[in-house]
């Protein structure tokens, strides 16, 4: 990827560790001294797995591809930053995936719908007034638990379906689709409260 750097030192015998056999947080913290060594090998062990992920979210290689290289720039640019007391090399791969997937999706609008079934949630209730409504819905979310709050985020914000919210969050579908209904019935129990009966 043409990325310039030095070499990590040589270990007490006189010669350079092997890349292969370092851990990822060693890995990750010669990629933040400027080895390519070190980053050619994290590529080779993550790239499959990662391009994998955001083909299922953007349901086309050749923007996962795109993506999956955008990622790894960021790789290069930021390992200083990576804090393994905050999670795994993994995560933390497995993160800007995400991350870097629903900002593609932002940017150039969501995947084709990829099979039946899996289209977007159906909108939000629309009663009241819309400022009265915008006002309501925000205190509603609010209210709603972080999963499904994140959820719907992803689904109205964002333009995922059911599925790529699944992948985008590491989750299987049906937990993804349940995330959806459950924070959707709270939001239709607060935005259109039944009356109380009256006392006979």
């Amino acid at each position: 990827m043409g990325y310039s750097g030095r070499l990590i030192e040589e270990d007490g015998s006189g010669r350079c560790p092997d890349p292969r056999r370092m851990s990822d947080a060693e890995l990750i913290e010669a990629v933040a001294g400027g080895d390519q060594a070190a980053f050619a090998a994290l590529y080779d062990r993550y790239a499959a797995r990662l391009l994998g992920l955001i083909v299922r979210v953007l349901g086309s290689r050749k923007d996962a591809e795109d993506v999956l290289q955008e990622v790894f720039r960021e790789v290069w640019s930021r390992a200083d930053r990576f804090d393994r007391r905050l999670g795994s090399p993994a995560i933390w791969l497995l993160n800007l995936c995400r991350s870097r997937s629903i900002d593609y999706l932002r940017h150039h609008g969501s995947a084709r719908k990829r099979e039946e079934g899996h289209a977007r949630p159906e909108r939000l209730p629309a009663t009241g007034d819309a400022p009265d409504l915008t006002g309501r819905a925000r205190d509603a979310l609010a209210e709603l638990p972080i999963e499904q709050r994140h959820a719907i985020d992803l689904a109205f914000g964002h333009g995922l379906t059911s599925q790529q919210i699944a992948d985008v969050q590491g989750i299987p579908l049906g937990t993804a689709k349940t995330r959806l209904r459950l924070g959707m019935g709270k939001l239709r129990q607060f935005l259109n409260p039944q009356p109380e009966e009256m006392p006979a």
